[in-house]
């Protein structure tokens, strides 16, 4: 529906496919798969149109699956790299560095930025555990990367 209500502004149209690239990558859709699926689609509305379906309709649709097949093949490109690289780059920190380790310098970080921060955080005795629950935390969080939606739950 939202795609129909927005079929005079190309930049919304893009905006949802940015928002369904996600599902449509951990769903393993790749760019590959959207050239097959719009020949399938437009002859699927052939078939329930029946002779109704003219030939602009058909052009219509193929030109609207192929802006929206460049557009979610973009959007796949970019989840993929971005993913890839949140992963990457936490994987390579956690080869060098413990939750416990991660947790200190963020808070030490938040300290910095916030420095009435510091006596709440580790005026405790329990500065250490507060830290790795942050270091635990944050693992938690890169690891919805494969799955934003589950940080809803």
């Amino acid at each position: 529906n939202s795609l129909r209500a927005n079929i005079d502004s190309p930049a919304s149209i893009h905006a949802k496919m940015v928002e369904l690239a996600p599902m449509h990558h951990r769903r393993g859709v790749a760019a590959e798969h959207l050239p097959v699926m719009g020949p399938l689609l437009i002859n699927v509305f052939a078939g329930l149109a029946g002779p109704a379906f003219t030939h602009e309709m058909r052009t219509a649709w193929a030109w609207f699956w192929e802006f929206m097949s460049r557009s979610m093949i973009q959007s796949l490109q970019d989840v993929g790299s971005t993913l890839n690289v949140v992963q990457r780059s936490w994987d390579d920190i956690m080869e060098r560095h413990t939750n416990l380790d991660l947790g200190r310098k963020m808070f030490d970080e938040l300290c910095r930025t916030a420095p009435s921060l510091s006596a709440v955080f580790f005026s405790s005795d329990k500065a250490n555990d507060m830290a790795s629950k942050m270091g635990d935390m944050l693992g938690l969080l890169v690891s919805f990367t494969e799955d934003p939606a589950q940080l809803k739950q």
